[in-house]
């Protein structure tokens, strides 16, 4: 026996662990497939951060082998799946503390953990009634906390765009790749 498995008998227990974590590790490295694309941007919904026209790539798979961050910019599979992903940001996570509410230009604004929601330009979203009300469904139907493998995704236009504030809360599930500016 080495001399220090004879010293301290936790090493033996330190030692087990360390070799469960590396082989865990290594087996949810091997199941991080990823595909990466570049695809050219449609659209304004992402205007100051990424225009219309640009490239960016696509790292489709990356969210298998890593946590969704607050400000990562998603691509989702709406509508028909892969055929027309769009992309995002996402701006609500699971478990965050979020409202809606009508601000004093009679418009609706987003609330996460105490903080109003803004685009890239420090504009706060603003949205009309219809999107308010959109939105205000899920605040409620989960007691104005975003739920477990949920998140709130937007563009970048303070009035709203083909996001969650016209088509509510997304699963992970959807959220089909990590998308990365090419500046």
């Amino acid at each position: 026996m080495s001399p220090i498995f004879r010293k301290s008998p936790y090493a033996i227990i330190v030692a087990i662990a360390v070799v469960i974590v590396a082989i865990y590790g290594v087996r949810q490295y091997q199941n991080c497939r990823t595909h990466t694309n570049i695809v050219g941007v449609k659209g304004a919904s992402l205007q100051g951060i990424v225009s219309g026209g640009e490239q960016v790539r696509s790292v489709q798979g990356y969210y298998t082998c890593h946590e969704i961050m607050r400000g990562d910019i998603v691509e989702y599979a709406y509508g028909n799946a892969l055929e027309a992903p769009i992309i995002k940001i996402v701006k609500g996570m699971p478990g965050d503390h979020w409202r809606v509410y009508e601000n004093k230009n009679k418009l609706n604004v987003i609330e996460v953990n105490g903080q109003i929601l803004t685009t890239s330009y420090g504009n706060p979203y603003e949205l009309d009634e219809k999107r308010g009300r959109m939105l205000n469904l899920y605040v409620n139907d989960y007691h104005g906390v975003i739920p477990r493998d949920a998140y709130l995704i937007l563009g970048n236009l303070p009035n709203g765009s083909l996001d969650s504030s016209a088509f509510g809360l997304v699963s992970k599930g959807n959220l089909i790749g990590r998308v990365f500016l090419m500046n």
